[in-house]
């Protein structure tokens, strides 16, 4: 982040206008869908499935009658015999399986996304970072550190997945590198939402025209946020569950 914020120019006025950054990027971001298509085509390798395990045939011995020695002894009434109570022993921790997690996820899992922005022609590096409320994390640079993407959660399962994109007013290169980053993200982040890059579009171009800096939609069980920070020209946009 601090190289972001260091390279990327920001703006000294607050005061939106039509040529504004975020207007630029939506403009870029509708004509890069189509290259984003073709680069997030990718193929995942399914998990095989464990094989299931017989049930375990377990066979009771049937008592063996016992036949007096003696006719007397047949015919006395044997002692009553109070059985002792049965210790029973505690079950190992480790024997117990532990509770579901009750961290609600995206549906989206780390490989999905990691796997398409560590292509060559994209050029994302990734690498383990602290773990945030017990989620594993991994943070992924963009070649000219102008972009992060951040995955919290397990591998099969992420909690949260995060863009942060520099929009810099002097390189249009960058600003269309980035617009395709967005697209590519949002696509690959939100499979299912079929409506999520003309939403980007249209977000874009209210941010550009207005003083706000956040706007927020839910779709299905989740939940996208996109913020603008005007004096380093930064934009994030996050998936996170809807809770």
């Amino acid at each position: 982040m601090s190289k972001i914020k260091i390279l990327v120019g920001g703006s000294d006025s607050n005061k939106p206008s039509k040529n504004s950054s975020p207007l630029r990027l939506a403009a870029i971001a509708v004509g890069a869908t189509a290259v984003v298509l073709g680069l997030a085509r990718w193929t995942m390798t399914k998990e095989s499935s464990m094989p299931e395990q017989s049930p375990v045939a377990v066979t009771v011995q049937p008592a063996q009658s016992t036949t007096p020695a003696r006719p007397e002894d047949a015919i006395a009434p044997s002692p009553v015999q109070i059985a002792s109570p049965v210790a029973i022993a505690p079950t190992p921790s480790a024997l117990v399986p532990s509770a579901p997690s009750t961290v609600a996820g995206i549906g989206v899992s780390r490989q999905k996304i990691q796997t398409v922005f560590e292509k060559p022609e994209v050029g994302f590096s990734f690498e383990p970072s602290s773990m945030v409320d017990g989620q594993p994390r991994v943070m992924g640079k963009s070649a000219n550190e102008l972009a992060i993407v951040e995955l919290i959660g397990v591998p099969s399962e992420l909690t949260s997945a995060t863009i942060i994109v520099g929009i810099p007013n002097d390189n249009p290169r960058v600003r269309e590198q980035n617009a395709l980053f967005t697209v590519a993200f949002i696509k690959l982040a939100a499979p299912e939402w079929a409506e999520g890059s003309d939403w980007l579009s249209e977000q874009l171009r209210v941010l550009a025209n207005s003083s706000t800096n956040e706007a927020t939609t839910v779709f299905g069980d989740n939940r996208a946020k996109l913020t603008f920070l005007r004096e380093s020209s930064l934009l994030f946009l996050s998936i996170k569950p809807n809770q």
